[in-house]
């Protein structure tokens, strides 16, 4: 179509088609405000939204953080969270490739130029302005997988001791406390949050769970610091939730008995041989596999003294 026109005209216009072209990719600040307004709103269609988050890859995080917290934050991206068979679906969901891609901005910013201290106060500036659960714990994870700088730990330390807060936000905070600070001077307020937990809570896709379960073993992974007097505390505590957790039904527990089993180094986790005839099932290992498992786990408890 342009081959018929002179050639300084002709190369005019390619400048002007290739100035177009890269200006639609790009972001001005004047138009910012716009965008993440509407990756804030809930109303946004996620094909909106993917379209804005592509857009914001190259601008100015610090302008652009905290509605990408809300977008990640938002309830198109709540439970449940897995593909059936677990088998990612062909094509991949908006809704996947949405939250990716807008992880994506904040693991090019982690991984991207700027001292860690610099990084983590923008982290904690997102974290101290919010008030959801959602928001709060995807940025308490995103302090857990970046670079440690000791200015978290005030902002973690008061999530943790909020009462009112969720207990589940609570628990990230006291994980990445005790495995990232003096994990004594925590200790004693985790075990008082799991202590006050519900056994059993209903689960996400029906059924059941243990809340103070969960907690616990967040935090017993995180405990590899402390002092012994603490260290022996916290896996007392545990052996009272796995004797309570028991008699909510046989077997139940067993993650907790591994979990515990594992910490102390217990060779094979408690667990007995999978191999023995006696734990074969129709379809798989029998029940009587994990009700052993928890057994040999309080028998050890009984005979140590926890």
């Amino acid at each position: 179509m342009l081959r018929g026109l002179p050639c300084t005209l002709r190369q005019k216009l390619l400048t002007i088609l290739l100035l177009a072209s890269l200006a639609a990719g790009c972001v001005t600040s004047g138009s910012l405000p716009q965008l993440t307004a509407e990756l804030s709103d809930p109303a946004t269609s996620n094909r909106r939204c993917l379209a804005i988050v592509h857009r914001l890859r190259h601008a100015d995080i610090q302008q652009t953080g905290g509605a990408l917290i809300d977008l990640l934050g938002s309830e198109r991206f709540q439970p449940p969270k897995y593909f059936p068979h677990g088998v990612a679906p062909d094509p991949i969901p908006i809704e996947t490739r949405l939250e990716i891609a807008a992880n994506g901005i904040f693991a090019a910013y982690l991984e991207g130029p700027g001292t860690t201290a610099e990084k983590t106060a923008f982290l904690c500036r997102l974290l101290q302005a919010r008030h959801d659960t959602e928001g709060r714990r995807i940025l308490v994870q995103l302090l857990e997988h970046s670079s440690w700088d000791p200015g978290a730990e005030a902002p973690l330390a008061e999530i943790a001791g909020e009462w009112d807060a969720d207990p589940t936000l609570r628990g990230y905070a006291f994980q990445l406390l005790l495995s990232r600070c003096d994990a004594d001077r925590y200790c004693a307020a985790a075990l008082a949050l799991i202590r006050v937990l519900p056994l059993t809570t209903p689960g996400d896709f029906g059924g059941t769970y243990s809340l103070q379960e969960n907690c616990y073993l967040r935090i017993l992974c995180s405990g590899h610091r402390l002092s012994a007097e603490n260290r022996t505390a916290l896996i007392r505590q545990g052996f009272t939730i796995l004797r309570a957790t028991q008699a909510t039904g046989p077997g139940n527990g067993y993650f907790l008995a591994i979990g515990l089993g594992s910490t102390l180094g217990i060779k094979g986790d408690f667990k007995p041989d999978q191999n023995a005839p006696r734990f074969k099932g129709a379809t798989g290992l029998d029940e009587l596999f994990y009700e052993e498992t928890v057994r040999n786990a309080l028998a050890w408890a009984d005979a140590n003294g926890f």
